[in-house]
């Protein structure tokens, strides 16, 4: 059996990585559609980063915010979906948080059950005018993990860039780099590198950036 597929090798999911390229970004929550397990290991994986990076650099790492949640999946909504669950908890998560943009990422389960998470999410955005973005994160629907980096950063730049924004050539995206793990000495490296390019505007997208900034790409 093995032999007649490529899936050889673990395949994880992709909700951790889309979590950390958000985690600091104020005015962003984001919603597991999941069983409650997922969040915890997700959450307990951003405090052993975090963690252990401040230990290892001696950095001063940003606060960490509160916009991690989960819907908990259940075994009945393994059942008879998870839909109503999930519009359920963003109309609480806007009443209570209200974001400035919503980030749902499916997990493995609620693609085995079919939810149409996309709907419920672009329902929720034209009711409360929210942005609410659904970026999948079920590893096995893949062949092969995702970047999540990578991946957020797109679903983002869909959603918030102003293509009327006129092209600036002293500006830089450099893409797949969480700023979280640089140390404030790499940042400083790769400035004085791209001023030979006479470039002085330098962005990772998105860990650290604001909507406000994300919009300005361009």
């Amino acid at each position: 059996m093995i032999k007649k597929t490529n899936r050889k090798k673990v395949i994880h999911c992709n909700l951790n990585d889309i979590y950390m390229s958000v985690a600091f970004n104020k005015g962003i929550v984001v919603v597991l559609h999941a069983p409650k397990s997922c969040s915890h290991i997700v959450y307990n994986a951003l405090l052993d980063s975090w963690r252990r990076i401040a230990l290892r650099y001696h950095k001063k790492l940003p606060a960490l915010n509160d916009n991690l949640f989960v819907t908990g999946i259940s075994d009945k909504e393994t059942i008879f979906g998870g839909e109503k669950l999930l519009k359920n908890t963003l109309e609480e998560i806007i009443k209570e948080k209200n974001p400035e943009c919503i980030i749902v990422i499916s997990g493995c389960v609620a693609g085995v059950i079919g939810d149409d998470v996309q709907s419920v999410c672009t329902n929720t955005e034209a009711l409360s005018g929210i942005p609410v973005i659904h970026i999948p994160g079920a590893g096995f629907m893949s062949n092969q993990q995702q970047e999540g980096i990578l991946l957020t950063t797109k679903f983002l730049y869909e959603k918030f860039a102003d293509n009327n924004i006129r092209k600036n050539n002293k500006s830089a995206l450099i893409f797949g780099i969480n700023k979280l793990y640089f140390l404030p000495q790499d940042i400083e490296e790769i400035k004085r590198l791209y001023n030979y390019f006479n470039i002085d505007t330098i962005m990772l997208p998105p860990a650290n950036m604001t909507l406000k900034e994300i919009k300005t790409i361009g």
